[in-house]
């Protein structure tokens, strides 16, 4: 076997094996809201991508946001580190010819070119704290003056329960609207965020999950909408405070407030901003 043969091979190994986001990817089906764009969250994104005239960039690989693309024939052009992540999250009905992948990491990747419009589905709250300025910095880069960038966001705001079972006994009572997944999940993150980073790490969220399941404090089917997607969904998510993201993106933007998805519970958390390049 020869060397490029023996580097294909391998780069595919890595990307099949020990590539959680490949493995995430695969399972993206089973995630809900707030970790993919809501049907209501995507009719706003629609209402900005519908008007654009242009070309569009899209910080990783959302489907949602591609197939928004692509059925209003927007050039695109993604910026993401793994090919096989965004292949593999390519909706059916999009040609390959018809997207751009950019390789690479978002900070570090180098690229002179210039859109009308920039899409980010969460992006920022991949980062930790101390990178988020230098994202939002990258993407005023990325834009011709006067164009405008499309983000969702997670915001921290403070708990409304006083521990996971009070959570779940409001979704019970119809308090908290939307699947499990969905109607719990920001709450819970609200609690065991860590208060130095503002950050959640999945996997401590499982273990804390099986634990109250173990004592029976969990219905089957409630634990089950989470142990279900514990296998795939490994990140560490960092959460934004509103006034320090707004004055942070005020340094090259305009902002606007779209609103939010209103089709789950705590959906004002996870607003979504039109930020207008000067």
């Amino acid at each position: 076997m020869n060397i490029a043969m023996e580097k294909n091979r391998s780069e595919k190994e890595m990307d099949t094996v020990t590539n959680w986001n490949l493995l995430r990817a695969k399972h993206w089906h089973l995630f809900m809201p707030p970790a993919r764009p809501s049907a209501g969250e995507l009719k706003i994104y629609a209402r900005k991508i519908t008007a654009m005239q242009g070309e569009a960039a899209l910080l990783g690989a959302t489907p949602e946001l591609r197939t928004l693309a692509h059925q209003n024939n927007i050039a695109l052009t993604a910026y993401d580190k793994s090919r096989a992540v965004f292949d593999q999250l390519r909706p059916e009905p999009i040609p390959v010819a018809s997207e751009t992948l950019i390789q690479g990491d978002w900070l570090q990747t180098i690229d002179s070119r210039k859109y009308d419009m920039a899409l980010a589905d969460g992006s920022l709250n991949m980062l930790a704290k101390s990178e988020q300025p230098e994202l939002i910095e990258r993407i005023a880069d990325m834009l011709r003056p006067g164009g405008i960038a499309v983000v969702r966001i997670h915001l921290k705001m403070p708990p409304r329960f006083r521990n996971p079972i009070e959570v779940f006994e409001a979704f019970r009572y119809g308090k908290l609207t939307g699947p499990v997944f969905s109607a719990t999940r920001t709450q819970l993150d609200m609690l065991w965020l860590d208060p130095e980073t503002d950050s959640v790490k999945f996997s401590e969220v499982a273990s804390e999950l099986e634990k109250l399941y173990t004592k029976g404090h969990l219905r089957t089917e409630e634990y089950s909408a989470y142990s279900t997607l514990a296998p795939y969904n490994r990140i560490e998510l960092h959460y934004s405070r509103r006034e320090p993201f707004e004055a942070m993106a005020s340094k090259w933007f305009d902002l606007h407030y779209m609103g939010s998805g209103h089709d789950y519970a705590d959906h004002e958390q996870h607003p979504i901003y039109e930020l207008r390049k000067r």
